[in-house]
């Protein structure tokens, strides 16, 4: 069977409209909580974000402060580097003659002896006496070594009997080519390293 209403059709209407607006008003109330919750969320992020930005800020200015603090380091350090320049300038070219001439000292052969040694930051002049031109040879052997590294490329220039006092004797003149062996190392110890 069927069921019949004897209500008018107008009250199922309005209660139809009542309840579709109570369900839109739930809808909407529902949004603006959902809204609300996001924009709080947001507003948090946001806060987080500004208070890493002024930790941020505040390390900087620290770091800012600790470079300043520095910046009385700076003409001094300028001051080392130039006289720092000079010195590497003034020794460019050095030699350890003191080295050199002990090396040299050792190494001269029996019956060979120098008359003058002169020299500069390429090479080293020699004018000496032997007593025969075989002493000369031993004399370029002796230099012209592996053993003795503060000269290379030595060579004689001239060679001339003479007499000295009654016995025959050889002079000679004889020439070398410093090595980077024969470099002075005075530049190290006088800049010293910073760090």
């Amino acid at each position: 069977m069927r069921d019949i209403n004897l209500l008018p059709g107008e009250i199922f209407e309005e209660e139809a409209s009542r309840r579709n607006r109570v369900l839109l008003l739930m809808v909407l109330v529902l949004l603006v909580v959902l809204l609300a919750f996001l924009t709080l969320g947001r507003l948090a992020t946001i806060r987080e974000r500004e208070d890493d930005l002024r930790a941020q800020q505040q390390a900087n200015a620290a770091k800012q402060a600790e470079i300043d603090s520095l910046g009385q380091f700076e003409v001094p350090l300028q001051e080392f580097e130039a006289r720092a320049e000079l010195v590497t300038a003034a020794l460019a070219g050095d030699v350890s003659w003191a080295r050199l001439l002990n090396d040299l000292g050792r190494f001269i052969p029996d019956r060979v002896w120098l008359n003058t040694l002169t020299g500069n930051d390429d090479q080293v002049s020699v004018s000496g006496i032997a007593f025969e031109y075989e002493d000369v040879a031993n004399w370029l052997r002796s230099v012209d070594n592996t053993s003795y590294a503060g000269l290379g490329s030595t060579w004689v220039t001239s060679v001339t009997a003479t007499d000295v006092s009654g016995v025959e004797v050889v002079t000679y003149q004889s020439d070398a080519q410093l090595t980077d062996e024969a470099a002075g190392t005075r530049i190290a110890s006088r800049i010293p390293e910073i760090s």
